[in-house]
This record gives C-alpha cells, sequence and structure tokens, in this order.
C-alpha cells in the first residue's frame, strides 16, 4: 500500500473525521489512534485500508464501503455499532488486540471469510457478526458477553461458549444451517428465545448442570439425536418438552439415570435409540471423500439419522449390507456425489438426496420404500428398481431434468400391485422397462438386461 498525500485526511487531535481522497489502498498516517464516525462511511472507491496505529474506529466509520475488501487492524481494541455494516465486498481482516465488537458491527458482510486475532475478544455485541461467511472464531475464554443474533445466519460451523458466560442470549446462532458442534460452558444457566433456531446439522450436545432455562423457539427446527442432560431439566427422548429439544433426539443420556450409547467407530458416530434398541449412524467426522460404511454396528444393521451427511463434499457412498433405512435429507445438496451402491437399504426417507446433482443412476435391489421427493433435483437419468419395492411416492424422481427410464426387476402385473402416489402412476408405468435375461417376444413391453454390467435395453 502507499500511504496518502496528509491534505486527503481531515484530523482533529488524534482522531481521523474524514477521508476525502480517491485511492483505492489506503493507510492511515502514524499518530491516529482514532477512525471517527463515519469518516469513510459510503465511500465507493476504497478496497483496502491499513489502519496502522489506530485502536478505535467510531460508529459506521466504514459503514457501506460497498468496495471495500480487505483490511489490516493490527492495533485495533475497540470496534463500534455499525463500523463496518453492509461491507458487502469485504472478505478478509485481521486483527491483534480487538476486544470489542459493537452492536451490528459486521452486519451483512456477506463475504466476510477470515477473520484473524481475535482471540483478546471478551464482548461481542448484538448481530455484532451477522450474516458474516467465516466457518471459525476464536475469542477469549474470558469473554463476558455474545449478544442476540451475534452469528445469526452465518457460516460458522463450530464454537465453544466461554466459561463466563451466563446466558446464551435470543437468536445467537439462530438460521446457522452450517453449525455442526456447539460446547456449552458448565456454568451456562439460560438458553434464550430462538438461540439455535434452523440449526439443523447439530447432531449432538451436552446440557451443562447450571441450566436452568431454555426458551421459546430456542431449538426449533433442529434435528438433535443425541443429548447428554447434566441439568435439572426433565428432558426425554421424543418429547416436545422444553422448546423441542429432544423432539427428533432418539437418546437422552442423565449420568444420574441411564448409561450413554455414543460410540464412535472409524470416524463414524453411533447412537441406540434405547426405546426399540435401533441403531443409527448421526454424523462423519473424518476427511475421506470416498466412504465405505460399517457393515453394521455390533452385528446389528442401522439407519442413517437426518441430514447426517447433509451438505458435506463426499463423493461417493458404499452403503454395504448394514443399512436399512435413510432419513430424512441425510444427503441433503451433496453436490459432488457421483457414486451410490445403497445395498441392502429397504427404506429412502423423504428428501434424502435432494440436490445431489452429480447422481445420474442408482441401483434399489433392497428398496421396499422410496419416500417424498427423495431424488428430487437430482441428475437422475435412470434408476434400477428390485421387485422387493413396495411403494413410489410423489415427487420421489421430480426436477431431475434428464430422467426417463425406471428399470424394474419385476413383470408389468407385479408393478400394478406397487403403491405409487400423487399421479407418478401412469408416469412410471410409461417409463419403466423390465428385466428379460433372455430376448423377449413380447412387444407389448419394453425390457432390459445386463451387458458386461451394464444396463441394456433390448431391442425388439
Amino acid at each position: 500500500m502507499i500511504k496518502m498525500n496528509d491534505e486527503v485526511f481531515k484530523i482533529e487531535g488524534e482522531t481521523l473525521v474524514k477521508y476525502t481522497g480517491d485511492a483505492e489502498e489506503v493507510v492511515i498516517p502514524s499518530g491516529i489512534k482514532k477512525v471517527g464516525a463515519e469518516a469513510f462511511a459510503q465511500n465507493k472507491i476504497v478496497k483496502k485500508v491499513d489502519l496502522n496505529e489506530v485502536a478505535e474506529l467510531d460508529y459506521r466509520a466504514f459503514y457501506c464501503c460497498f468496495n471495500l475488501e480487505s483490511v489490516i487492524a493490527s492495533s485495533v481494541v475497540v470496534v463500534c455499532e455499525d463500523a463496518f455494516r453492509a461491507c458487502h465486498s469485504l472478505c478478509t481482516i485481521t486483527f491483534g488486540k480487538l476486544e470489542r465488537v459493537g452492536d451490528r458491527a459486521f452486519f451483512g458482510c456477506m463475504y466476510l471469510t477470515e477473520i484473524t486475532g481475535t482471540q483478546n475478544l471478551v464482548d461481542i455485541g448484538v448481530e455484532g457478526f451477522h450474516g458474516t461467511k467465516f466457518t471459525h472464531i476464536d475469542i477469549s475464554p474470558d469473554a463476558v458477553r455474545i449478544g442476540g443474533g451475534a452469528f445469526s445466519c452465518s457460516d460458522i460451523i463450530s464454537f465453544t461458549v466461554p466459561s463466563g458466560i451466563k446466558t446464551l442470549e435470543s437468536c445467537v446462532f439462530s438460521g446457522c444451517e452450517k453449525l455442526k458442534r456447539v460446547t456449552l460452558p458448565d456454568g451456562l444457566e439460560r438458553i434464550e428465545n430462538g438461540a439455535f433456531f434452523g440449526c439443523q446439522m447439530i447432531k449432538y450436545i451436552e446440557l451443562p448442570s447450571a441450566l436452568t432455562h431454555i426458551g421459546r423457539d430456542a431449538f426449533e427446527r433442529c434435528r438433535i439425536a443425541d443429548i447428554c442432560n447434566n441439568s435439572v431439566l426433565e428432558i426425554k427422548a421424543g418429547s416436545g418438552k422444553h422448546q423441542n429439544i429432544a423432539l427428533y433426539a432418539v437418546h437422552v443420556y442423565s449420568p444420574r439415570e441411564g448409561k450413554p450409547t455414543r460410540e464412535i467407530i472409524d470416524d463414524y458416530v453411533f447412537c441406540v435409540d434405547e426405546r426399540n434398541d435401533t441403531p443409527y449412524l448421526l454424523e462423519y467426522l473424518g476427511n475421506e471423500k470416498d466412504l465405505i460404511l460399517p457393515k453394521d454396528f455390533h452385528g446389528k444393521s442401522y439407519k442413517i439419522f437426518k441430514f447426517a451427511f447433509a451438505e458435506s463434499d463426499i463423493t461417493s457412498v458404499d452403503f454395504g449390507s448394514g443399512v436399512e433405512a435413510i432419513e430424512n435429507l441425510a444427503f441433503y445438496n451433496c453436490e459432488n456425489l457421483s457414486s451410490v451402491k445403497l445395498g441392502g437399504v429397504k427404506v429412502i426417507d423423504r428428501l434424502a438426496f435432494k440436490l445431489c446433482k452429480s447422481i445420474t443412476s442408482v441401483e434399489l435391489n433392497d428398496i421396499e420404500i422410496i419416500g417424498v421427493g427423495a431424488f428430487l433435483g437430482t441428475g437422475m437419468k435412470y434408476v434400477v428398481v428390485g421387485k422387493s419395492v413396495r411403494e413410489i411416492r410423489r415427487c420421489a424422481f421430480d426436477y431431475c431434468r434428464d430422467f426417463s427410464r425406471i428399470y424394474y426387476y419385476g413383470t408389468p402385473d407385479e408393478l400394478k400391485n406397487v403403491k405409487m402416489s400423487g399421479g407418478w402412476g401412469e408416469f412410471i408405468i410409461r417409463i419403466t422397462r423390465y428385466y428379460s435375461e433372455k430376448e423377449p417376444t413380447d412387444t407389448e413391453y419394453g425390457y432390459w438386461h445386463y451387458v458386461d454390467g451394464k444396463v441394456t435395453e433390448w431391442t425388439l
């Protein structure tokens, strides 16, 4: 960066009151300790700023600087209200001494993917980082406040709440659709309204012993499968009590009353529903992209839990013979998933593979139920379906632009016994071809077989 002529800086004492230059790269002059209110507000030119010795950014200091991309803020201690609000192009900011972030300081910084040097941060204002795109942030273990909506609608993936926090404010993580792991401190007493609203990726949570209150909608639209309950709150799997925290849970463990069933096998997290002794695969903690799922869980077949692999970057999955069912949205929006070997899967539930655009075909040899929208919006061209199928529910292959064939192992009469909902029956019958190992003589229907392992239609 090139230091600008001091004439473009209006300075009063140690405060930069206004910047009037037209440079894309700016270095704040030495000796300036504060950037005043709206000093750069609505500047449409500046792209990079080095704040040099500045320790405080006042109200709306860089408000609506739409082209601002990066900031070096090594000496900044305080970022006041709305300081970077609506800086839509801001991608990176580097701190070193930051302690306080004011209300809405980074609200709407929709491309802020990298923020560093925040390890001394002790006070975050209301909606301080709302709508940002960084996935991780380090703050001080001595932090005293995290304001309501501080990380709402952000891309944060994991977070450890500092030990001094007694209350999680309203909507602090609401809309964080990528949040997978959150660690709550032992001394946390209250989780306020909407704190985790819509955090559908969280599968496991430990409730601290001091917790006495869970506010309205705190866990609405969450899919928490496994809960370790150290609190005095009465929480049971499947119950809507305490704002639905355990509505989708298959197991709730209290150290005083029960035993944990959570177990990690080769980076796959399992849990057992003690009500019916059904094992579930909750999530995958590893980094591999080509997966071969465990053949069983201690000799038992198991189910894939809701959102278990959703929005991951896996490229292939071999289910083997151990998986009996795939629950709602389990592989939602896995855009790179192209190879799926479903083995002995009997049930594919609602929207299980929605928006897996790289899947072009699957073989459902043991399938019994294909759920509502199971392959909605995929790249599916055809599907092989076994005689075991009993039901194909509505919209199973909707919005699959190239979908044109169902290759069925059974006969036309057997297909008539398959339940088809949502007006799909006529369409399915029209695109279905029936298996025949030998060249058929029947010309009323179309037939198929395998040639060198590939699905091939008989030409009559």
